[in-house]
């Protein structure tokens, strides 16, 4: 998943949808965040997402790389 955003409660909507699938198809979730983003990042830590370290430049900005295997 890579690029949304909005309100905490908006992410955890957005990220619900790929968690149940995942948790249904027994398949890892992963997750690009903005390093800056504190509210996506608060997200996919209380959703129970670690991080994996950098992930991909996004127009020159840095990325964290977050997975979940449910």
């Amino acid at each position: 998943m890579t690029q949304f955003g909005g309100t905490a409660e908006a992410c955890e909507r957005l990220i619900g949808e790929p968690i149940r699938f995942a948790t249904n198809e027994r398949m890892s979730v992963e997750l690009i965040v903005e390093a800056t983003d504190e509210t996506i990042t608060s997200v996919a830590e209380s959703a129970g997402f670690d991080a994996e370290g950098r992930g991909p430049s996004f127009g020159g900005r840095k990325t964290v790389k977050y997975r979940l295997d449910p």
